[in-house]
């Protein structure tokens, strides 16, 4: 099951969550993760971008009990490059 989203930057509200709230605290700052998103997918480009199902992968399975999980892929039609963010959030 797959859903399509409309830019990478809908990918990256959603792991922006899991990036300033993980587990285990962890000192990280919004330019980080701005600077990260601008590494990640330049400006100018065309980007497709789905969230998947999480059933795929017993991987998944602690974090759907704990704290909550997520899957993301985005396929930069430009340069070829596909990225793929996956996030299980257990203790």
């Amino acid at each position: 099951v797959k859903e399509e989203l409309a830019s990478p930057i809908t990918v990256m509200s959603e792991i922006e969550y899991y990036y300033h709230n993980p587990v285990y605290p962890l000192e990280r700052t919004q330019a980080e993760f701005d600077r990260l998103y601008r590494l990640l997918f330049p400006s100018g480009r065309v980007y497709e971008c789905y969230s998947w199902s999480d059933d795929w992968s017993g991987l998944f399975d602690m974090g759907r009990e704990w704290f909550g999980t997520g899957c993301w892929s985005v396929y930069d039609t430009t340069s070829g490059v596909f990225t793929l963010f996956y996030v299980t959030d257990s203790d």
